[in-house]
């Protein structure tokens, strides 16, 4: 943005403007990055876990295609209120492997969150075990 110094002084003097504005930013970000979002999430997982980090913004960037990776149903923004099932996740392939290019992929929340700590096998057992029963 280009403002002039006039521009810059009510800005900085303005806290809803400044908010509003803030709230416009995100909002263009997540339209350009959808992922942008579980990507700093699981950022700060990783650091407050101490576990491995080494994906980046390009990785991300390249690979995410607006589908989760293991059911092919594409993300769905959630409703502004936490994650929602259908919104994106980043998984550790191996749990507690860390989030490496070769152990991290797209999700959604609603498999991530049903995987938690299991391996796919693990959870694929479980899910067969509901389609049975039901």
């Amino acid at each position: 943005m280009n403002w002039n110094e006039k521009q810059r002084e009510q800005y900085w003097a303005n806290p809803d403007l400044r908010r509003r504005h803030s709230r416009a930013m995100y909002a263009q970000r997540k339209l350009r990055e959808p992922w942008f979002v579980a990507f700093d999430d699981c950022q700060s997982r990783a650091k407050k876990k101490g576990r491995v980090f080494s994906i980046t913004r390009a990785w991300a960037r390249n690979r995410y295609t607006g589908k989760c990776e293991l059911t092919g149903i594409s993300f769905a923004p959630s409703n502004g209120h936490g994650p929602a099932a259908l919104s994106i996740s980043i998984d550790q392939i191996v749990p507690k492997g860390g989030y490496t290019p070769e152990n991290s992929r797209f999700v959604l929340h609603a498999i991530n969150s049903f995987k938690g700590a299991m391996t796919d096998d693990e959870m694929l057992a479980i899910a067969r075990a509901l389609l049975t029963k039901s």
